[in-house]
């Protein structure tokens, strides 16, 4: 798959999720909904998150390091970190709704997100710039 590919495929389902995380905003009401139609919103929402921040941080990533790393890394990278950021994003709403969230829980809460990422992002592979990326070095 082709980095243009890849580009496409995500923007349109992550277009998909974001209109079915509106048909779920319009068709359920959060007062009377059961487990599927909350779990539904959640994770309609984490999805869409996920695209959008996956494609956001790989044109940035893009964008500020031109021609320092192969475009794939910038891929995984982006990816790895939209996962936790909708995965926060999704679990401070979630703690919003049950009323759970307070200073205090979202300071531990953004404590706990800011120790895991760094803990994610010095264990990951570190691409430098090099000149010898070619698909034939990493088959």
């Amino acid at each position: 798959m082709t980095i243009r590919h890849y580009l496409i495929t995500m923007a349109l389902a992550t277009l998909l999720c974001w209109l079915s995380w509106i048909l779920v905003l319009i068709n359920i009401d959060p007062f009377v909904a059961n487990l599927f139609g909350l779990g539904f919103f959640y994770v309609s929402f984490f999805f869409s998150l996920i695209g959008t921040t996956a494609l956001g941080l790989f044109f940035m990533y893009q964008h500020r390091w031109q021609n320092k790393a192969p475009l794939f890394a910038y891929v995984a990278k982006s990816f790895r970190e939209a996962i936790f950021v909708s995965g926060f994003l999704t679990l401070a709403i979630f703690l919003q709704g049950e009323q759970w969230l307070n200073w205090w829980t979202g300071s531990l809460l953004a404590a706990g997100f800011i120790l895991f990422l760094s803990l994610i992002m010095s264990l990951a592979p570190r691409h430098e710039a090099r000149s010898d990326y070619s698909p034939n070095n990493f088959v």
